[in-house]
């Protein structure tokens, strides 16, 4: 019978074939990585329910994990040992393990007082027109760092208020910006020195990297005394907030995110506290305007 690691590596050999995002092998990998840590040696059909409950209750017990990232184990488990199940015709040791309930997201956006904060220490001279330029195009297009990363000076349009974006799987998408930030990226290329990318690392002079956004928007969170959130993702969901709570539709939202699915942006991207619901149902209850009606 084929040893777990090897059954590993068939498993996300499969994934790859089915065109899951890379951000979804390394959940894998990580996830997966760590139970075949727990059972060197052994093969598929050496591992029975019982190793995956003490398995898992291991995990808990460590007191190194939130309910979330145990959930996340075992939803992990599940998908890898129903594919082994399938592809190794073996029964699923999974199967009398109950799946784990969704748990609610957080919001997980910036607040917008936090960007103004960051917008206000991003620098002078060169570095700080650049800095204010990509504050402004993350907020305002709600693109992935990837996407402002790899912008070129080709992809960007700005008579039109346009630009076009490679993002999550390498989609391609448009996205679309107010006079605002057009004017702030305008005054960023009368300086820039690039004739390739938009965005570029003032050291190395090579094109900005995800990595190097965050490095760059913790440095400005670190600059204002920025206790929340200022990755650049956070700023994704920022934008996706204030647009819906500012009156935008759900629909038109998801286009613009470049979601294939609209209930991937309900479920993870218009995330309310109890507070916001709260002053939502205030300003749009009918019910309000029954109580007008008759006072």
């Amino acid at each position: 019978m084929v040893r777990l690691e090897e059954a590993f590596a068939e498993f996300m050999l499969s994934c790859k074939t089915d065109r899951l995002s890379e951000k979804t092998l390394i959940w894998y990998q990580s996830l997966l990585g760590k139970f075949l840590q727990r059972f060197p040696g052994a093969t598929v059909k050496d591992i029975e329910t019982h190793d995956l409950r003490v398995y898992l209750n291991w995990l808990e017990k460590s007191g190194d994990y939130k309910e979330a990232t145990l959930s996340a184990h075992n939803r992990a488990l599940h998908k890898f040992f129903g594919w082994c199940s399938l592809e190794y015709e073996v029964l699923n040791p999974m199967r009398r393990i109950r799946y784990p309930e969704k748990i609610e997201p957080m919001p997980r956006e910036a607040s917008i007082e936090d960007v103004l904060a960051m917008y206000d220490v991003a620098g002078v001279g060169d570095m700080g027109i650049r800095n204010r330029a990509i504050l402004a195009f993350l907020l305002d297009t709600g693109c992935r760092a990837a996407g402002l990363c790899g912008l070129r000076l080709s992809d960007l349009s700005l008579d039109s208020n346009r630009g076009v974006v490679t993002e999550k799987g390498k989609k391609t998408r448009a996205v679309i910006f107010t006079f605002q930030t057009s004017e702030l990226l305008r005054k960023w290329l009368e300086v820039s020195k690039s004739d390739t990318y938009v965005f570029y690392d003032f050291d190395t002079f090579a094109p900005l990297k995800p990595n190097g956004l965050y490095q760059l928007t913790r440095r400005l969170a670190k600059k204002a005394n920025v206790k929340g959130r200022f990755n650049p993702h956070s700023f994704r969901h920022l934008f996706s907030k204030h647009y819906v709570m500012n009156g935008g539709d759900v629909a038109s939202l998801s286009k613009i995110l470049g979601h294939r699915d609209v209930s991937t942006t309900v479920n993870h991207y218009v995330v309310f506290t109890d507070r916001e619901l709260h002053e939502k149902h205030e300003q749009y209850s009918p019910a309000k305007m029954l109580v007008e009606a008759r006072h």
